[in-house]
Order: C-alpha cells, then sequence, then structure tokens
C-alpha cells in the first residue's frame, strides 16, 4: 500500500507543459489569417514573423499587418493563409 501511496504522489508531481502550435508548420515570412471569432482581429491578414515571449511568459505569434504595425496574436488562432 506504501508503494501506491508513492506512485499517486510522483503521479500527481508531474508538470504539463503545452506545445506550441502543434502541428502547424507555419514558415516564416508567410502569409497568415487571425481567426478568433472573439477577437476584433478576426479574419486580418499579415505577414507572419515567429514566436515570441510576453512579459506573462507566454508564447505569441508575431503578426506584421499593413503599414507595419505589429500585432501579438495566440498561436492557436494563426493559420497559414492559401494563397
Amino acid at each position: 500500500m506504501e508503494v501506491f501511496k508513492d506512485m499517486l504522489f510522483r503521479r500527481n508531481s508531474a508538470q504539463i507543459c503545452p506545445v506550441v502550435n502543434a502541428g502547424k508548420d507555419i514558415k516564416l515570412n508567410s502569409c497568415v489569417m487571425i481567426v478568433d471569432e472573439d477577437d476584433d482581429m478576426n479574419g486580418t491578414c499579415g505577414i507572419f514573423k515567429g514566436f515570441y515571449k510576453n512579459m506573462d511568459d507566454e508564447y505569441r505569434s508575431l503578426i506584421i499587418l499593413e503599414g507595419n504595425k505589429c500585432f501579438y496574436a495566440k498561436p492557436e488562432t494563426v493559420f497559414e493563409k492559401d494563397v
């Protein structure tokens, strides 16, 4: 029984780390679209410049919009646009 309790303790102390943009293969400088129904930037297109960490240690995708404006989007909302 002691071994079982020890196993439970170890199992509960495991750390789960999210994978950024899992399954997406977005190339640098490719045309992307932001798809987020809850955001006013939904449907906006721009050029993907990579992933960066913000001040809260969260990953964001840097998108360059028209007029060289920078926008940091959640990686799960960025999709490569079919040209």
